[in-house]
Order: structure tokens, then sequence, then C-alpha cells
């Protein structure tokens, strides 16, 4: 399954990621923080946070809002092994 990165600007199209490429990401750190896109769905991103959880790690996602509008938000998603 693919997830969409946050945006740098809001102007620039989200980078995607895998779920290989996040395996990857916590093998070389003890700890790993990686924020994902408004566009991602919750219901997808509670996924990833049980995959991690069912392979031991604790997982932790909350999401971060930045502005006064709804949409001004993003999910911060944090893995300790």
């Amino acid at each position: 399954m693919d997830y969409k990165l946050a945006r740098a600007e809001l102007s620039l199209e989200p980078q995607i990621i895998s779920m290989g490429e996040i395996d990857d990401l916590i093998k070389s750190e003890r700890e790993t923080i990686i924020y994902f896109d408004r566009e991602n769905s919750e219901k997808n991103l509670l996924k990833l946070k049980k995959h991690f959880e069912d392979r031991g790690h604790n997982t932790y996602l909350r999401p971060i809002k930045f502005g006064l509008d709804e949409n001004d938000m993003i999910y911060e998603f944090h893995i300790i092994q």
C-alpha cells in the first residue's frame, strides 16, 4: 500500500512512500517519525499502525493542525522499536 508524505509547501504535490520503504527506514533507526499528508485516509493509517504494532513496535498516530481551516492538517506517525 502507498502513502502520501506531508508536503513541504502547499503548492507542491505530496511524495509517495510504500510500506516496504517505511520498513527499510525503521530498520536503520531505533525511532522514526514520519509526517503524512491529509489526503491519506485515517483508516489506511490505522492499518499501518496495526501492522507495526503486530510486529512488536510501539506506534503513535496523531493529527496535527497548523491553521484555522479544517483541511490545514497533517498526520504524525511515530514508530519506536
